[in-house]
């Protein structure tokens, strides 16, 4: 989500992860319950895009690590001097 804050990412992969959460999932007749983790990461002063995924991977790591079904922030920004 290009220039979206941090606050933003989060409050959007919490709502994902509740309905996720909340749907009854069917596969050939029977209910499952899914769940899902997510790690949300933020870049900022001309970072691009592939630089994220090691944070946001870390942050979704954590969340595992920390009982699962839940939504972590990468610690800090990804940043690159831009000079």
């Amino acid at each position: 989500m290009p220039h979206t804050p941090m606050i933003s990412g989060l409050e959007v992969a919490e709502r994902i992860r509740a309905t996720v959460e909340s749907a009854t999932w069917r596969w050939t007749g029977e209910a499952y319950r899914l769940t899902i983790s997510c790690g949300v990461a933020a870049y900022r002063h001309g970072a691009g895009r592939g630089e994220l995924r090691g944070p946001a991977d870390a942050a979704l790591y954590a969340a595992k690590q920390a009982g699962r079904n839940r939504v972590e922030r990468a610690q800090g920004d990804v940043t690159r001097y831009t000079g």
